[in-house]
């Protein structure tokens, strides 16, 4: 996991973007638009970390406001449909959420956008959400078997379904591609244990 922000960076980003958003048809809107989104793109930790940063509720209806206020005139912009889902996930928002990453994954194709609107879907933890997050990622994996982040995903999705041996067969599967000198195995190795002690 990246570090998180320092709180008085995000919080001159979220005045940033309040600013910009209000006065977006004053003089020189464009330039401003282009700036504030320009300071996002800058520093990539932010969209990573709009998910663990926590805001106080005026903080982020601030700034999930100016980020709907820019999408109205900027209905392509694929970095404001992932920055809103992140947010809307840190407002407990899942619906919000899936809708602006699915919206990201139409528009781009990438991978990175379908793998936030699966992990989205996990965080809805519905029968109907695991689900399609489960169909999602066992497509995702034919054609890329050995992707950790995918067979991770895919065993969360099996354990809040209660599938535990389908879970377990996942994590013996990612041991088998790891170097025992791997931090990861030692990491898979400790919770097969604790689950083959405490679950089982």
């Amino acid at each position: 996991m990246p570090s998180l922000l320092r709180p008085t960076f995000l919080s001159g980003v979220i005045l940033l973007i309040i600013v910009s958003g209000g006065g977006y048809y004053l003089s020189g809107g464009g330039i401003k638009y282009m700036n504030w989104r320009d300071s996002l793109i800058s520093e990539a930790t932010v969209k990573r970390n709009l998910v663990s940063d926590k805001f106080t509720y005026k903080e982020l209806d601030g700034y999930i406001m100016s980020v709907r206020y820019h999408l109205i005139y900027n209905r392509k912009d694929i970095l404001l449909w992932e920055v809103l889902g992140k947010l809307s996930l840190n407002n407990n928002d899942i619906e919000t959420a899936l809708i602006s990453f699915n919206q990201a994954y139409i528009i781009s194709g990438r991978y990175s956008h379908k793998v936030l609107y699966i992990r989205a879907l996990i965080e809805k933890n519905t029968y109907e959400s695991l689900g399609k997050a489960q169909g999602l990622l066992e497509e995702m994996l034919i054609d890329f078997p050995e992707d950790m982040q995918l067979n991770e995903m895919l065993s969360v999705c099996f354990v809040l379904q209660k599938k535990y041996s389908s879970a377990v067969l996942i994590w013996n599967n990612m041991m088998g591609r790891l170097d025992v000198n791997d931090y990861r195995y030692n990491l898979l190795k400790n919770r097969l244990q604790y689950f083959n002690k405490n679950i089982n």
